[in-house]
């Protein structure tokens, strides 16, 4: 029908207005801190239990192991991205590898995005869960702000899923400042933390051989 053909000529020329859309360039300290971003993550955060379990020197390995593997492949995919004058992942396979195999590139870069989209999904929603619940405790609504699976659905729905949607992420620039911002400030804190209750014992931590029964402080743990 006409309404249908219609419809057809409006996606039809919506599409095409898309895909000769000239692609926007990001500024140097812009690709800085979305590097940053990508690179650090929300796992700082969990930093002191992976250490606290993982013990120092173990922790300290890993870091330096992980961090030069970091180094040595993002120093070549940018030698690479220079010499070949490529700017995405798959046109980087395509002049290097050829054209066969290049849409394993974009199944993994989907599945990246599905997983990481799911990870921040779950963290948010545990740090949202965990201060409703102490903020709004006591109150009528302490009930219905403590149920995870509820406070999923709506962040995923009416928050996460329209900022995945965008195409244009140039609004969001300030944000992936601020939320590098939140990180250093959740480190200092954490650090700050640290040093602060570095003399309290706990009873349930153990440092063996420093001190066997219990009750150790942060710097026997470190020296243990």
């Amino acid at each position: 029908s006409m309404s249908l053909r219609s419809v057809e000529s409006r996606l039809s020329s919506r599409v095409s207005k898309i895909f000769e859309e000239e692609e926007a360039k990001a500024t140097f300290w812009v690709t800085v801190i979305n590097l940053f971003n990508n690179m650090i993550g929300s796992g700082i955060l969990s930093l002191a239990d992976a250490v606290r379990f993982g013990s120092v020197s173990g922790c300290l390995m890993v870091f330096f192991i992980v961090g030069w593997i970091q180094l040595k492949t993002m120093a070549m995919m940018g030698n690479l991205c220079k010499q070949t004058g490529a700017k995405t992942y798959k046109e980087l396979w395509m002049k290097t590898a050829g054209v066969r195999g290049a849409w394993i590139i974009d199944v993994m870069i989907g599945l990246n995005s599905f997983f990481a989209c799911v990870s921040y999904c779950l963290l948010v929603c545990q740090y949202f869960t965990l201060s409703l619940s102490k903020l709004l405790a006591g109150s009528a609504l302490s009930a219905l702000v403590s149920s995870k699976v509820l406070n999923m659905a709506i962040l995923g729905t009416f928050v996460l899923l329209p900022l995945s949607l965008l195409k244009d992420l140039h609004q969001l620039s300030s944000a992936s400042s601020l939320g590098l911002l939140c990180m250093f400030g959740a480190m200092i804190f954490l650090n700050v933390d640290c040093l602060y209750w570095a003399s309290t014992p706990i009873a349930d931590r153990d440092c063996e051989p420093v001190r066997a029964d219990g009750g150790c402080t942060a710097w026997e743990v470190l020296v243990s």
